[in-house]
């Protein structure tokens, strides 16, 4: 499992957007759980699962996606890669349940600007 994370500060510091580039070959075929920030309304998240993340976000982004289209635009928080399609079902799963919940704050959310 490959596991890449961009937070604010990442992107604050750089003054960029988060690019991904898979270099391993391996990673082809992967499955991708991704945790989305709405931009415009910084409290709003969404979990997903992919083959391909940034044709998923330009979507969320383009608003072809019911959940997402009120809250556009998004970006990238939390990327995690898994070979295995069921374990990164299960993960996705997990983030979505109440202590997936606790776990996403405690590890991926900043506590910058948390009121």
């Amino acid at each position: 499992m490959l596991c890449v994370a961009a937070g604010t500060d990442a992107r604050q510091k750089s003054g960029h957007d988060l690019r991904i580039h898979v270099i391993s070959q391996g990673m082809k075929d992967s499955r991708i759980v991704y945790i989305l920030r709405s931009q415009s309304h910084p409290d709003k998240t969404y979990i997903g699962l992919t083959f391909n993340l940034k044709e998923r976000l330009r979507k969320h982004n383009e608003g072809f996606s019911r959940y997402t289209n009120n809250f556009r635009p998004w970006r990238i928080e939390v990327a995690i890669w898994f070979q295995n399609e069921q374990k990164a079902f299960e993960f996705e799963r997990y983030l979505k349940n109440g202590s997936g919940h606790a776990f996403r704050k405690r590890h991926f959310e900043s506590n910058e600007g948390a009121t």
